[in-house]
């Protein structure tokens, strides 16, 4: 019976001679962006008895989050004052970084500074994290 080929059962039963195949359902995972911040407390971390506090953000754009959202920024990070700041999906390019950290220590002061940007692409990916200890 060369080049001949089993049909699949749509039960699954065509995977149990497969190692590690399962007949059981996997999960779906939905994929979400999330435009709120996320915050971390690890406690024991540091000297302090609150921890250190970890944030981080997809902001899918940091100058758009600036120029529309400036506000929002200014009073998260004031109300909870993280130790570290994450910062996602920046898509800062390279030359425009130096102009937007300038804008960042502007409205939020006492962070160090240190940037992810694609030189590949551009307005592509990017990452900023913010941390009170250099």
């Amino acid at each position: 019976m060369a080049g001949s080929r089993k049909r699949k059962d749509s039960s699954g039963a065509g995977d149990a001679k497969r190692p590690g195949a399962s007949s059981k359902k996997k999960a779906k995972v939905i994929k979400r962006q999330s435009s709120k911040p996320t915050s971390y407390n690890l406690e024991g971390i540091s000297n302090d008895n609150e921890g250190l506090r970890i944030v981080t953000w997809n902001v899918n754009g940091l100058k758009g989050v600036l120029d529309q959202h400036e506000d929002l920024l200014i009073d998260y990070v004031k109300r909870e004052d993280p130790d570290i700041m994450c910062i996602q999906e920046t898509k800062v390019q390279v030359d425009n970084k130096k102009e937007l950290q300038q804008r960042m220590e502007e409205l939020v002061s006492g962070y160090h500074y240190t940037w992810n940007c694609c030189s590949t692409k551009k307005g592509y990916a990017g990452t900023l994290i913010m941390a009170k200890v250099e």
